[in-house]
């Protein structure tokens, strides 16, 4: 396999899979594998003797199951070295590793000794934009997604602390993009770089910062709500309007079936909606009408006292029932029909819940006419200028209005001339022809026998 074109490859590959497949067997060998070998070559290390001999002994077996030996060890601790057969270190048997002796691993010379204990020094880095500066300097968060996500990666890669400010004069990258002359560059800073990189570490430099004068760019903005509620509880007419169906109404008032529970413990009522209460949620809905809407009348009813001259219910003889519901009075009283017929409960003419039983009784009657709505609703309610009502909010029916559409009629073209110029009969003709058609004719004797006939019509044209 040496020498061909993918040996590399096949080298690297082999060893790459072979720590995947032991990755449960020798994690720690299968980690080091993976990221600290280059080519044939190990460079690793840990922070103890015990995690080295255990790292040693999990890379030894692991490549040993592939049939493959780790040969050339080498080591800054004594004691690892001293667990390790001598022909499988890097020097001879008779050579011991001290602290004068370099390695050349990857290339480079290591002193073991000293190598892996160079103190960590945090290396500046410069920019001469002041946006950036304070775009690293705050949280990427901050930012719109572009500048953030690029922020983001910066400050995991590296400290705020890091980065310093840089005049564009001392920067040699600005002459890059600004351009500049063959002679000038051979005496500018390109060469050679600032003048502070020549002094002795850490860098002098002008720690401080230009100020930003105006917003910085990129910033994200957030948009604040302010929400006023009002320190008194909502009445009836918000409640109505927050439905558009009579029916979900009604079911909303289901709490008062939990009112009725928490007042009677033992006997409490469970399992779906029953009739008797949506008739009962109906009914307080209607009596928080008529409270807004008739409430002097209502008062001056309890009150046995008779209704004002200006009332607009006057002429419809109004009483309480049982129930306190205000209802129209009228001569029916011993008709032979429903109590609800002879005495509808009165609704005013302009409100959330008249609308929502007109639209309601339009939607049961199958999309239906104002007669037809009006009649059915007057067997339970009274509505003030119910037919108005009706039929505007019929003409609002969206159903209806695609129901009743127009239909477009094709525009007739105009008629030829030989249709509209005065011409003797038949002058000008139109031919159609039709058939054949089977005639049956009567002969003598039995029996009949039929006969194809065609037809040819003439018509004048004028």
């Amino acid at each position: 396999m040496c020498g061909t074109a993918s040996a590399p490859y096949l080298a690297i590959k082999c060893l790459q899979q072979l720590a995947l497949n032991e990755s449960n067997n020798f994690p720690l060998a299968s980690k080091a594998a993976l990221k600290d070998f280059y080519v044939d070559d190990l460079m690793s290390g840990v922070n103890s003797l015990s995690e080295a001999l255990e790292l040693q002994n999990q890379l030894t077996q692991m490549v040993s199951s592939a049939g493959l030996v780790l040969r050339k060890w080498a080591s800054n601790c004594s004691e690892l070295l001293n667990s390790i057969d001598s022909d499988m270190r890097l020097s001879n048997t008779s050579l011991n590793i001290d602290n004068d002796d370099t390695v050349k691993t990857l290339g480079i010379l290591w002193h073991p000794a000293s190598d892996l204990e160079l103190p960590y020094i945090t290396s500046p880095i410069y920019t001469d934009s002041t946006i950036v500066l304070s775009w690293i300097g705050s949280h990427a968060s901050r930012w719109k997604t572009f500048v953030a996500n690029r922020v983001a990666k910066i400050q995991t890669l590296s400290s705020a602390t890091q980065w310093h400010h840089i005049s564009g004069s001392a920067n040699p990258a600005d002459l890059a993009t600004r351009g500049v002359s063959f002679s000038t560059l051979l005496t500018s800073i390109w060469l050679c770089g600032p003048k502070f990189l020549h002094e002795t570490f850490p860098f002098q430099t002008d720690s401080s910062v230009p100020t930003l004068n105006d917003a910085v760019p990129e910033e994200r903005y957030c948009t604040l709500q302010s929400i006023i509620v009002p320190n008194h509880l909502p009445d009836g007419n918000d409640l109505l309007h927050k439905f558009s169906s009579l029916s979900k109404l009604k079911r909303v008032i289901f709490c008062l079936r939990f009112v009725n529970n928490c007042k009677n413990s033992k006997d409490k009522t469970n399992g779906f909606l029953k009739t008797n209460e949506l008739n009962n949620a109906m009914h307080v809905l209607i009596k928080l009408v008529q409270t807004i809407e008739f409430n002097n009348e209502i008062n001056a009813l309890k009150r046995n006292q008779p209704l004002s001259c200006r009332s607009k219910i006057l002429s419809l003889n109004p009483f309480l029932d049982n129930s306190n519901i205000l209802r129209v009075g009228g001569r029916l009283r011993h008709a032979n029909l429903a109590y609800g017929h002879k005495h509808p409960i009165l609704l005013p003419k302009r409100h959330i819940l008249t609308d929502l039983i007109i639209r309601h009784y339009h939607e049961i009657l199958l999309p239906a006419g104002t007669q037809l709505v009006q009649s059915c609703i007057q067997e339970q309610y009274w509505i003030i200028g119910a037919r108005n009502v009706i039929r505007h909010l019929i003409r609002k029916c969206v159903k209806c209005c695609k129901v009743k559409a127009s239909i477009t009629n094709q525009r007739m073209s105009d008629l030829p001339s030989s249709r509209i110029s005065p011409a003797p009969a038949f002058m000008r003709c139109g031919v159609d022809y039709a058939g054949p058609f089977q005639i049956f004719k009567t002969i003598k004797g039995r029996g009949s026998k039929s006969f194809k006939a065609y037809i040819a019509l003439f018509v004048s044209l004028y």
